[in-house]
């Protein structure tokens, strides 16, 4: 992604899950099926984010200038 775009997960499991930046630039509250939570890149740089309620969830932002 680009710095300014914004971005979305969409939780498509019937458990709920949160996404919380290792870098702490995002965190958010548990979302359930069907919700989402989105974010707007600020800086350039690799963000790894995890969900803290399963452990091995993981995932790599990496944000452009």
């Amino acid at each position: 992604v680009k710095v300014g775009d914004t971005v979305t997960w969409t939780n498509q499991d019937d458990v709920p899950h949160n996404v919380v930046a290792s870098d702490e630039s995002f965190k958010s509250p548990n979302f359930g099926k069907g919700e989402t939570f989105t974010w707007t890149a600020t800086k350039a740089g690799t963000i790894s984010y995890t969900c803290t309620l399963h452990p091995g969830m993981n995932g790599t932002l990496n944000v452009e200038a």
